[in-house]
């Protein structure tokens, strides 16, 4: 897991088995990764391990997820 501090936002960031981004994360500055207060988008790869598609937590991009719970949402 690795968490970047650009200006006012979190950004952290779980790898999948091949070490490439899986789920990323936004929230402000301080939020818990327990809050509701988190965008999170899933990165899905092709055969060839290159990145295919993007979606956002139950389609759709508020900051209203909590990142704890990342792997229970919907994503498509």
């Amino acid at each position: 897991m690795v968490t970047f501090v650009f200006n006012e936002h979190k950004i952290r960031i779980e790898n999948n088995s091949n070490g490439d981004p899986k789920y990323v994360g936004e929230a402000q500055t301080g939020t818990a990764t327990s809050a509701t207060n988190w965008r999170i988008k899933l990165i899905t790869y092709d055969a060839n391990n290159d990145p295919t598609q993007v979606d956002w937590a139950d389609s759709n991009n508020k900051f209203e997820k909590a990142w704890d719970d990342r792997a229970t949402y919907s994503y498509g």
